[in-house]
């Protein structure tokens, strides 16, 4: 069970979470929405979208790259 994000920036708008399986989820920020690409793993002890909110108060749209459990997860 992993325990623990690790948050990125990768540029001004563009954050990368990883959480200690590495499973990837990107946010990137608009002016509107923050897209969040990706939903992790459900695994993980605390949950992604109040981290998410640390980052940005903007509303949130998902995109889902394909149906595996490891970028499903955190849908809500």
């Amino acid at each position: 069970m992993t325990n623990k994000y690790y948050i990125k920036q990768l540029s001004d708008y563009i954050y990368l979470i990883n959480d200690d399986t590495m499973c990837s989820t990107y946010v990137v920020i608009g002016y509107k929405n923050a897209l969040i690409i990706d939903a992790g793993i459900a695994s993980n002890k605390e949950l992604l979208l109040p981290l998410i909110k640390k980052i940005t108060n903007l509303p949130i749209k998902v995109v889902i790259t394909h149906a595996h459990l490891d970028h499903i997860g955190h849908l809500y």
